[in-house]
């Protein structure tokens, strides 16, 4: 939340700050003078970022905006799948974030590297939230190739980025993020070693809509669609079957709707592209109904376009709320611990 300044501060939770600075330091807990490059002015090109010595954490933070501006939105349009190579590593991103990661590379390597240099016993670390995120997952593997160090990316609300070929096998997502935990987590192509050293946890709330959109999500649709625009039979039953609450539908009509969704999937062939990483979803407690937690998926998690009313809920994918859910998440797990000693 820090990276979008005092204005985004104002908004969500209505305290003032004099000036972005201001806000970067009473948000973040870091000093002015540990500031080494504020640039919170978006090009279309270049995203809102910042980079700052985090003394406590022993880590060199570059935080990532996410869109907050026209010059941002231009860079989300740029939304097709290109490849990119890094070392000898062949990937493929959204057009638009590739760039915005490009950009920020060539801000701010030669004071990674300075940094890394003045401090040897500090991490790289590079967070952002919505479009940041996405970009920093890009960028995470661009400065790790080019410095030769590892770099740690913790995402929130990211978009998709990537095809699911990229993404990690699940079952190796397992372990927690820990600084001492030199272990391999990058999204290999084809699971091979290679000379950079990343490793991507995305933390997506529940109901956030920019989880599962990309171009091959609506082509998804589109193909459904038109599915049903072809066979009005098929929709005149779909509507007598469903008319009600699901709760209320008996086993025949639940088989029905099951069968007729796995053979309208046969015709959903888009290349989808997903949320980068390794996946938290933040979700509410079912047994605890105040209380949030985390917990991880695979990619395929976020496959389908949900549609419904509240399908765009921009309320979902603030920042403010992923701050307070995952607080929430910390305070939770204190209590559990407590009750257990």
């Amino acid at each position: 939340a820090a990276a979008y300044g005092w204005t985004m501060d104002l908004a969500t939770s209505g305290r003032l700050h004099r000036g972005d600075m201001r806000a970067l330091t009473k948000m973040t807990g870091i000093e002015e003078s540990d500031f080494v490059k504020v640039n919170l002015d978006a090009t279309v090109s270049v995203p809102a970022h910042f980079l700052a010595r985090d003394h406590a954490n022993k880590s060199i933070v570059l935080s990532i905006r996410g869109t907050y501006s026209a010059h941002d939105v231009l860079t989300d349009l740029c939304c097709r799948t290109v490849d990119f190579c890094v070392g000898t590593k062949l990937y493929s991103a959204h057009e638009g974030m590739l760039e915005g990661a490009r950009g920020i590379q060539e801000e701010t390597e030669y004071l990674v590297k300075s940094e890394l240099a003045a401090h040897p016993d500090y991490k790289l670390k590079i967070v952002g939230h919505s479009l940041g995120g996405g970009v920093a997952a890009i960028l995470a593997r661009l400065l790790s190739h080019s410095l030769s160090v590892p770099a740690s990316v913790y995402t929130f609300g990211a978009p998709c980025v990537s095809p699911t070929q990229q993404s990690p096998p699940h079952d190796a997502v397992g372990k927690q993020p820990d600084d001492d935990d030199n272990g391999d987590h990058r999204n290999d192509t084809d699971g091979n070693d290679s000379a950079e050293d990343v490793r991507i946890y995305s933390v997506l709330n529940e109901g956030d809509p920019f989880c599962c959109i990309s171009l091959g999500h609506f082509a998804d649709v589109t193909a459904a669609l038109s599915e049903l625009c072809e066979k009005p039979d098929l929709r005149a039953m779909i509507l007598m079957r469903t008319d009600g609450r699901v709760e209320d539908m008996d086993d025949c009509d639940l088989r029905w709707c099951l069968q007729t969704m796995n053979q309208m999937r046969r015709r959903m062939k888009g290349e989808k592209l997903h949320p980068p990483g390794n996946l938290l979803y933040l979700s509410k407690d079912q047994q605890r109904s105040q209380e949030f937690q985390l917990e991880y998926v695979p990619p395929e998690f976020f496959d389908e376009l949900v549609i419904g009313p509240k399908m765009f809920d921009f309320a979902q994918h603030i920042p403010r709320l992923y701050e307070s859910r995952l607080r929430n998440c910390l305070e939770s797990l204190d209590e559990y611990e407590d009750e257990y000693e």
